[in-house]
This record gives C-alpha cells, sequence and structure tokens, in this order.
C-alpha cells in the first residue's frame, strides 16, 4: 500500500493499493518495497544485508573516520535574528533541539539560496533542501527541532529568532570528517563568508534634520 501525507498535514493518506517494486518503504528508510512485502536492504545495496552506515556515513564502517561535534547555545536578552553556529561543509548527522518550548523560531541559512525561517518568512514545518542535503523541520507548538543526514556541500548558518528577552537554549550536534579536524588545526582559519540580516534594535538620534540629509 502507498500512503502520502499532505503538505501541512500529518495524517497519510492511502493513494495506491499496490506499489511497483524498489519503492521505498518510509521516508526515512533504505529499505525498499519488493512484490507487496518491506525488504530489508543493506548499505551494501543486498536484499537481506544487514550492512549499515555508521555515523560517519561509512558502510560497515566503525565510526572512528569522523568526530562528534557538540555545542550549546544560550541566550537572554535582545531580539531579531541572532547567530548561534557555522556548522561547516561536510558535516553529517546534524540535529538541532531546543532545551524547552520558546516564543521562538529556529532558522537556517546556507550562502545560496536555501533557507528556513529567514528574511522574517516562517516556514511549515516538512523537508526543505539546503546546502546540498535534506533539512527535516519539526515544530510541535513552541518545540522545534532540525536534523539533516548529509553531508552538507555548503557550511548553514544556524540562527534563532526571538520576539523578546527570555532565557532561550538550544542544543546542536554534528559529525566532521577527522581530517577535516586536523586540517582546520594547522591551517590557519580562514574568514567566515560574510552574512547578512535584518535586526530590530533601539531607537537613536537623528544626525539631521529630516528632509535635509
Amino acid at each position: 500500500e502507498l500512503y502520502c501525507s499532505p503538505l501541512g498535514k500529518e495524517s497519510p493518506l492511502l493513494v495506491a493499493d499496490r506499489v511497483l517494486d524498489g519503492t521505498p518503504c518510509g521516508p526515512y528508510e533504505t529499505d525498499l518495497c519488493v512484490h507487496g512485502k518491506c525488504q530489508k536492504i543493506g548499505c551494501d545495496g543486498i536484499i537481506g544485508s544487514a550492512a549499515k552506515e555508521d555515523r560517519c556515513g561509512v558502510c560497515s564502517g566503525d565510526g572512528k573516520t569522523c568526530q562528534l561535534v557538540k555545542g550549546d547555545f544560550s541566550h537572554a536578552r535582545g531580539t531579531g535574528y541572532i547567530e548561534a553556529a557555522v556548522i561547516p561543509a561536510g558535516a553529517r548527522r546534524i540535529r538541532v533541539v531546543e532545551d524547552k518550548p520558546a516564543h521562538s523560531f529556529l532558522a537556517l541559512k546556507d550562502s545560496g539560496k536555501g533557507s528556513i525561517n529567514s528574511d522574517w518568512k516562517i516556514e511549515l514545518p516538512g523537508e526543505f533542501q539546503i546546502a546540498g542535503t535534506t533539512v527535516r523541520y519539526v515544530r510541535r507548538g513552541l518545540w522545534e527541532k532540525i536534523s539533516a543526514k548529509g553531508p552538507t556541500k555548503l557550511p548553514l548558518h544556524l540562527m534563532v529568532l526571538l520576539f523578546h528577552d527570555q532565557d532561550y537554549g538550544i542544543h546542536y550536534e554534528y559529525t566532521v570528517p577527522v581530517n577535516r579536524t586536523a586540517e582546520n588545526q594547522s591551517e590557519p582559519e580562514k574568514p567566515r563568508d560574510s552574512l547578512f540580516i535584518w535586526t530590530h534594535s533601539g531607537w537613536e538620534g537623528c544626525s539631521v534634520q529630516c528632509g535635509g540629509g
């Protein structure tokens, strides 16, 4: 059976009693439908294989070719878009979770045109193509989560959009190749690409009279 979920809705709808062989069993699964039944497919492409990718994206790997990066971001004062972290290109298994429900929005933006909740445009929960990977955005009430399998092809700017002073916090984590970590330690840090965003600030006195400047 084939079920589809309409945009903006979580309840799936039955659209076909039988599907073609090779159809994925689910949106986040590698298993495939064969002769009407879901068959286990290993990362080696063999039916019935138990081979799986490790956290580094290596089939049947030992997880030693990458490093897990974890971080926490907290903010108490200020409104508008605030950058929390820059996730480098090549990152995998990206996960961003709010510490608790809050009157705010998580936001992502790459150096191209890919973004979620940027430029004061709030998106519905769903999947987005950003930095060469599929990013899943979940929002349940006032709580949000962002995840992506990766690898990313561009750096990702992780931001939060705050509307008032509040005790706000998020936890984020991702993996990067071990050789990438060594390169970053041995080479001088390159300047980041500039990212310009609008934000609200306080009022200031005018430098000239209106109409004369």
